[in-house]
């Protein structure tokens, strides 16, 4: 009946519903029991990089302060495993003090990541430090020190220090995270996580018990694209360190795996390369350059 768009004739449409805006509601920080069932639903961990806090002045290099939160977002969002907020929904806290357990309840991030540039004179230091929101403990923080005439030099240097520490040092806290729950309450992500830590032992034991919690994890979610290429991973070290008795049963589920994981998700490197991998398994190397050049 055209309540909320109408055709205007010979103009084009227009909105022409009636408009109200409601009182913004006040965001409660969550009690612990609350945060632990917001983690209940599992899933990939999720960070927000906050806007760096500045200390002292420089007019030509100030906006760093901005600058290195943006091109982290940026470059932190190419991790397929991790789910990074907008720029938007994280510069919006500019507190002095960072108040890890609102911006939790506001946005239910496992991670935040906060900063300190400093200027004294031509001197520069800039401190990261990443924080568990559920449970408020640093997990990692890094300080580096220049000159102000370096600065755009530090920052790249920073934004690639700062992917590749977050790409360790997260996956480490998940798989303790795992560690401390009981198996038995385990979402597919810490399962997951559980299987890695057996996985790269690289013992006959280790990758039967990291074959399990893989595929428990999977059953829990289907269209978890890396648990499946982890699977790969199992069958792999099956068939080439000869756990079993089957050889070419194994070959099969790497490439099985393998095969699913990239289905899942076309763009995960560790899918491409578990399926690389499983054409070479199966002698025949040529067939696994293009997914490796991917």
């Amino acid at each position: 009946r055209q309540r909320a768009i109408r055709t205007l004739r010979g103009r084009g449409f227009r909105f022409v519903a009636t408009v109200e805006q409601p009182a913004p509601a006040a965001v409660a920080t969550p009690t612990a029991e609350e945060a632990a069932a917001k983690d209940a639903g599992g899933g990939r961990p999720s960070i927000a990089i906050l806007p760096f806090r500045l200390i002292g002045q420089s007019d030509d290099v100030g906006p760093i302060a901005d600058a290195i939160p943006a091109e982290l977002i940026t470059s932190l969002s190419r991790l397929r495993w991790l789910r990074v907020f907008a720029r938007a929904s994280c510069f919006r806290f500019r507190d002095e003090v960072a108040d890890i357990a609102a911006i939790r309840s506001a946005l239910g991030a496992s991670y935040c990541l906060s900063g300190i540039v400093e200027i004294l004179g031509r001197d520069l230091a800039i401190t990261v430090e990443l924080t568990d929101a559920r449970n408020m403990s640093v997990v990692w923080g890094q300080r580096i020190s220049g000159k102000l005439d370096d600065v755009y030099e530090m920052r790249a240097g920073i934004a690639a220090s700062v992917v590749t520490e977050l790409d360790l040092h997260i996956p480490l806290h998940e798989a303790e995270h795992a560690r401390l729950k009981s198996p038995l309450g385990l979402d597919a992500w810490g399962l997951y996580h559980l299987g890695l830590q057996h996985m790269y032992r690289f013992t006959k034991a280790d990758n039967a018990a990291a074959a399990g919690y893989l595929e428990r994890a999977t059953a829990l979610d289907p269209t978890f694209s890396r648990a499946f290429a982890a699977r790969s991973f199992t069958s792999f070290q099956n068939a080439f360190l000869n756990y079993t008795r089957d050889r070419d049963s194994d070959a099969k589920d790497a490439r099985r795996h393998a095969e699913r994981s990239v289905e899942l998700d076309p763009l995960d490197p560790l899918g491409n390369f578990t399926l690389a991998r499983a054409h070479w398994l199966e002698g025949n190397p040529e067939g696994g350059i293009g997914w490796l050049d991917r």
